[in-house]
């Protein structure tokens, strides 16, 4: 019995030009049959995938009809809907949003997708070669930017995105006729992602500073996205194991290494109206932390972010903790 590399060798090239614009009715290794042989006998290669999918693997060519993976059914996530139906909006789509600045965008694509809402963009270039409109820079050339999302949830997105366009209403337009959307201010939960590092951290009782690790630190402290936040702090001044060597090290040493180190990991979410975010911990050095809360009130002035501790009883003193960070 031939195998399957005998049997598309065997067809002709309309054969194979037509299953080039359908990959997706092939197995994984059937569509890498198809590419070969293509590629073999110089045909036009159809364009790459845009994905693959994040169950199985599959890759996901750019005309994939449907919402989800042909091998495995596994629905696809906003980012490969979005490539999908970034040539040609689906009937059923209404436009939600159109704007030529660039830095509207991402903010706009990351609330959608906290609310789950499918949407998709034309105009913005994915690194994809179906795509077009992005110039080096991050800035967008030719069309504006248009978000298109589903009939059943254009009113709730208006309302989500009404900070950032009130379509429909009157706004100044370029000289190409385009609106500028205005952008919204940003909430306290989107200042704070990213990375911070350690500017000071200091044991405040009313007039009263203390620094209790010394001003000789350094640390870091990170916010994610997915709400996952991560910080660390170490002093430098620490004692070194005698022996240079910590496997020969003896406890004592490593006791008072590990007392100029502090670091837990976690999850966090914010309070907008308290100025407050919550870490919400999953492990730390220090033990008696794990699976508490920490609530520290945020201050925020330009690239710099004050942290406080709620007062707490330490070294027989009632204390708040500040610490300082500054953008990296």
């Amino acid at each position: 019995m031939e195998n399957a590399e005998e049997i598309w060798a065997a067809k002709s090239d309309d054969d194979l030009l037509e299953a080039s614009g359908e990959l997706f009715e092939y197995t994984e290794e059937g569509e890498r049959i198809i590419r070969a042989e293509l590629q073999r006998r110089g045909l036009p290669e159809p364009d790459p995938s845009i994905g693959t999918c994040a169950r199985c693997g599959r890759s996901i060519p750019p005309n994939h009809p449907g919402d989800r993976c042909s091998e495995c059914e596994e629905p696809f996530p906003p980012e490969i809907l979005r490539r999908l139906g970034a040539q040609k909006p689906e009937p059923g789509l209404v436009s939600v949003l159109r704007t030529v600045d660039p830095g509207l965008v991402p903010l706009a694509k990351s609330m959608l997708d906290e609310e789950g809402i499918e949407h998709h963009v034309h105009g913005e270039d994915l690194q994809d070669p179906i795509l077009r409109g992005r110039v080096d820079g991050g800035g967008y050339a030719g069309d504006a930017v248009e978000f298109w999302v589903r009939e059943e949830d254009a009113e709730r997105t208006r309302e989500l995105l009404d900070g950032l366009s009130a379509l429909g209403a009157p706004a100044d337009a370029d000289s190409d006729g385009v609106q500028e959307i205005p952008p919204r201010q940003r909430s306290l939960r989107e200042q704070l992602i990213g990375h911070w590092a350690l500017v000071s951290l200091a044991a405040v009782n009313g007039s009263e500073v203390e620094y209790p690790m010394g001003q000789d630190i350094e640390g870091v402290i990170t916010y994610e996205q997915t709400d996952h936040m991560a910080t660390q702090i170490m002093r430098h001044d620490r004692p070194r194991f005698a022996s240079g060597d910590m496997d020969r090290g003896t406890l004592a040493e490593l006791s008072a290494a590990v007392a100029g180190y502090t670091a837990y990991f976690g999850t966090y979410s914010v309070d907008e109206s308290a100025a407050v975010v919550t870490h919400h911990v999953k492990g730390s050095l220090f033990p008696n932390w794990v699976g508490t809360e920490q609530r520290r009130e945020i201050v925020l002035d330009g690239d710099s972010l004050t942290l406080t501790s709620q007062p707490i009883l330490f070294e027989g003193k009632t204390r708040a903790f500040r610490v300082v960070w500054k953008r990296a």
